[in-house]
């Protein structure tokens, strides 16, 4: 469920851009869905089922929504496997 709409984000996650917004699901207190806005030096990440705004420095958030993106691809090739296969990352 969460990995696949992570992966259908692959451009968005790995080289977001100023001015950019988009939900995506983030951990944050558990997974939960995250509308993402990106500023010039700081981005601003709002839970869909709260109020409450947080704001951090863009490049923590990069960092973030690119561990999020190779987490969910790490999982995706797996699939119930015991080990990985090589090379997984490629396909990625």
């Amino acid at each position: 469920m969460f990995v696949e709409d992570i992966l259908k984000l692959k451009d968005t996650l790995l080289n977001p851009k100023r001015s950019d917004r988009f939900v995506v699901p983030l951990y944050r207190e558990g997974w939960r869905y995250c509308e993402v806005a990106i500023g010039n030096k700081r981005a601003f990440v709002r839970p869909l089922t709260d109020d409450r705004r947080s704001k951090t420095t863009r490049k923590k958030i990069e960092e973030e929504l690119c561990s999020t993106y190779w987490w969910a691809a790490e999982c995706h090739a797996s699939r119930g496997l015991k080990k990985k296969p090589r090379n997984w990352y490629k396909k990625y």
